[in-house]
């Protein structure tokens, strides 16, 4: 958990929660947004809760997919985790990581990615 003394805005304190219970606020189908640049800013915690999620629907044969928006590229620990265990539905802005375009939408063709920025790799 988040050292508490960091958040300055005292109306907030109330919405800090892990990562598993943020992750389960996350239903199929919805738009996510995420923050970040490379490996800098990114979230972690939150995605990799979800991914364990998405790989627990997966295991009892349900299908849980997220359209993942972000503003630019973030790292394999965020799109890559998500595209391994299938659970992009659409990635949009910028779509850098060769493994997301392959795992989730060149083979098994049911990810939508948005062609605006995308960079060849």
């Amino acid at each position: 958990m988040t050292d508490m003394s960091r958040v300055k805005a005292e109306h907030l304190l109330g919405k800090i929660m892990s990562a598993e219970d943020a992750a389960g606020l996350i239903s199929p189908g919805e738009n996510v947004g995420m923050s970040g640049f490379a490996g800098a800013g990114y979230p972690k915690a939150v995605p990799a809760a979800l991914v364990r999620r998405v790989a627990d629907a997966n295991e009892r044969g349900e299908r849980f997919t997220v359209s993942v928006w972000t503003g630019a590229a973030t790292a394999p620990e965020l799109d890559g985790a998500l595209a391994a265990v299938d659970g992009i539905e659409m990635r949009r802005v910028r779509l850098p990581w060769r493994d997301i375009r392959r795992l989730s939408g060149m083979r098994c063709r049911r990810s939508a990615f948005d062609g605006s920025g995308v960079v060849p790799g």
